[in-house]
This record gives structure tokens, sequence and C-alpha cells, in this order.
């Protein structure tokens, strides 16, 4: 069995285990009189229709994340558990902690959901390290260890930093446009207002442009391609991870100002990905 295989499978496993945490998360959200996606609590929300959307989302999302994971696991510190592990605290950084970041702002009646939606990352990357660590070993027992990365991390740091600062800026206008333009006219006299918004965007994307630069320079060489298609192509994975996973569950619970707010994401991603492919130079 390939390795892209087992970690489809693998990737499945652990998106049914992240799943069910999913459900129990929204289940204690709704009993300690917390907002989840704006939804009213049950009876009024169908249990089963949150359960058909957590499980759906997680399944897919888990396998492509198990494919992913087996291109990169040579790069992953440590062993089967603690390699699981670390790529689940990867994933609840840039999605969970990252969606924390926007949520404080924008939606502060979702920070408790988004909190403990924290353990969703964390059970699929331990169950996904223990059932890929399992099938390896029972189908790949002699597998090649891959040649270790010799990129320097922290050099993605000021390439991320700057692709992300412009994205930020290029972001503000798609919201402007696509978000909210209706609302968005109203303020066009309320130059404190788009300073304010403007520098929110700019500066929270910049620091996250920081951390993806970081973990572009980490597993450059499995991206394929090079300069600025690799950059895009990395930007765009990210963006499904990330965003777009976002807007596809505002969009199933019915908020579509979110769908397109987090779809708006895409901007932010293709600027990004070109502008860190560009500037980050890989060591010779």
């Amino acid at each position: 069995m390939k390795s892209w295989k087992i970690g489809a499978v693998s990737g499945l496993i652990a998106g049914i285990a992240a799943g069910i945490v999913a459900i129990v998360n929204v289940l204690s959200t709704f009993n300690t009189g917390h907002s989840f996606y704006y939804l009213p609590s049950p009876p009024e929300t169908s249990m089963m229709y949150v359960t058909i959307v957590e499980l759906t989302i997680n399944i897919i999302w888990g396998i492509v994340l198990g494919v992913i994971y087996s291109k990169v696991y040579d790069l992953i510190p440590g062993k089967n558990i603690s390699k699981g592990l670390l790529y689940g605290l990867i994933l609840a950084l840039i999605f969970n902690v990252r969606g924390l970041s926007f949520i404080i702002i924008y939606n502060p009646q979702l920070i408790f959901s988004e909190t403990i939606g924290i353990s969703i990352q964390i059970v699929y990357g331990l169950v996904l390290g223990v059932i890929y660590g399992f099938l390896q070993g029972k189908y790949i027992p002699k597998r090649k260890e891959l040649q270790k990365s010799k990129q320097k991390i922290k050099e993605g740091i000021h390439p991320g930093a700057i692709a992300g600062l412009i994205g930020g800026i290029i972001i503000f206008f798609a919201h402007a446009s696509f978000w909210d333009p209706i609302n968005y006219p109203q303020y066009v006299a309320d130059i404190g207002f788009l300073i304010s918004q403007l520098g929110t965007h700019a500066f929270i994307n910049m620091c996250w442009g920081a951390v993806f630069g970081i973990l572009f320079a980490m597993f450059y060489n499995r991206i394929p391609s090079k300069g600025i298609i690799k950059g895009i192509i990395f930007s765009i994975i990210i963006f499904f991870i990330t965003s777009f996973r976002y807007a596809i569950y505002w969009l199933l619970y019915g908020v579509i100002a979110g769908f397109i707010g987090w779809g708006n994401g895409i901007f932010l991603f293709l600027i990004m990905g070109i502008i860190l492919g560009y500037l980050y130079k890989p060591p010779k």
C-alpha cells in the first residue's frame, strides 16, 4: 500500500473520531448557553443536521489532511503518536487559534465554541499518528527515510510577514467590495473606521503571514514546482485548510455573510502565495 493511501485511510478514521468530538463540543456549547454559529438551541436546531455536517466536514478534511500528512511525514519531528500530535497542534494553530484572532474582534459570542474546538484537531492528530504508524509498520516496514529538510525555517518569517501585510491590505478592499457592499458605503466618510479596519486586517494577517512563512520554509522541499508557483500552491493548500473550511461551515449553517467573508480569503492567500514564492530564497 502506498503512503498516500495509508494517509487517506488513517485520515478517514481520524476524521470520524474528530467528527464525534466535534458533535460533543456542539452539545457542550448549547448546554452551557453559548452560541454556535448563531444557531438557536435544540430543538429549534436539529442535532441530526449538525451531526451530518460535522461528520461530513471532518471526514472530508480528515482524508485530505491525512494525504498531506503522508507527504510531509518525514519532516515532522518525533515518531508516530508524537508526529501526529504535533501535526494536530499545527492544524489547531492555523485553524482554531487563527480563527480566534478574528472571532475575538468580530464574533466574540463564538469564542467558547472556537476555543473548545482546538480539541478536535488534537484528537485528529493523535488518532492519525496511531493509525498511520500502525499501517505504515504493516505495509511499509522498511520505508526509506526521505532526506531531511535543510531549510532554515526562521528565514521564512520576513517574507511571510511582508506577504501577509500586503495580503491583509488587499482583503480589506475585497471585504468592502464583496462582503458588505451595502453597508460599507455609509462608512466612506468615516476615516477612523476605515483606518481601523485596514489596520486590523493588515496587522493580523502580517502576524499569521509570518507563521505561514515558517511553515513554507519547513515544508519547502515537498511542495511541487518552484518559485512563485510553489508559493501559490502552498497558499491554496493553507486556504483550503483554514479560511475555506470556515466558509463551508458558515454556508452549511446558513450564514451567507460569514461564507462570503471567509471565502474572500482566496484573495489574501493568492497574493500571499505570489509574494511569498517570490521573496523566499531557499539556501543553495
